[in-house]
């Protein structure tokens, strides 16, 4: 338990402590340290997503409930898997200068198509449980 603690005192730190120093290496420091910001804070979002999932793994088998589990886990795994591709998305552009897209199109349509599609199934499996 105290290593979970200090992974998580060790993430908040670097998500909001970390992006100033990361956007000093760049010319346009504003610019960078805004998407550092983006970067770092969506990579926490998958980080606490896929955290949640495990620990809602462990509880399941300590109790032996295991009703809400599939849901619960598909719906942290697929919000990592989100907040992931915001991460992949943002760093495949210079990080001082603006995404020629709009924030939303960054990976392009598809990849958000996709995601819509995944929430649906997903919306499907619980309402039938």
């Amino acid at each position: 338990m105290k290593r979970l603690a200090a992974l998580i005192l060790a993430l908040v730190a670097s998500v909001h402590y970390g992006y100033k120093p990361l956007a000093e290496m760049y010319p346009d420091t504003a610019r960078a340290a805004r998407a550092w910001s983006y970067v770092l804070q969506a990579g926490e979002g998958a980080t606490l997503y896929l955290l949640v999932a495990f620990l809602a793994c462990i509880v399941a088998a300590a109790t032996r409930s295991w009703a809400l589990l599939p849901p619960l886990a598909l719906g942290c795994i697929w919000g990592a898997a989100e907040d992931t591709q915001r991460v992949v998305c943002r760093v495949a552009y210079p990080m001082d200068k603006p995404p020629p897209l709009e924030i939303a199109d960054l990976c392009g349509a598809s990849m958000y198509w996709i995601g819509l599609i995944a929430v649906a199934c997903l919306a499907v499996y619980v309402a039938r449980r």
